[in-house]
């Protein structure tokens, strides 16, 4: 069985993988900022027959990219919603054994 603070501290560490995964999203934001920008400098200063086709690869990139920001986002999000539930789950679960424990 473990204690409240075995508990919480195996919370912590989930929390932190979490946090970890966000900031994986917010570094892949910032790179679809990034690359929308360079985009933008290419549609406006690159004249030539393959500017168009660049234009568009680069479009399509980051909206792929947005596409995983996203999932990356609703993961995390799910997976906090998921670890907060099951710390409570646990630490209600102690508070029943120890009810029991200290009744006999």
């Amino acid at each position: 069985m473990q204690s409240q603070d075995e508990i919480m501290l195996d919370y912590s560490n989930a929390i932190n993988q979490v946090e970890e995964l966000e900031d994986v999203a917010r570094e892949l934001f910032q790179q679809i900022e990034d690359i929308t920008n360079c985009r933008n400098d290419v549609v406006v200063n690159w004249q030539g027959s393959n500017a168009d086709a660049m234009a568009q690869r680069m479009l399509e990139e980051v909206e792929q990219f947005i596409e995983i920001y996203k999932k990356l986002t609703s993961a995390s999000s799910a997976i906090r919603e998921e670890i907060e539930r099951i710390k409570n789950a646990d630490l209600e679960a102690l508070r029943i054994i120890q009810q029991q424990l200290s009744l006999g």
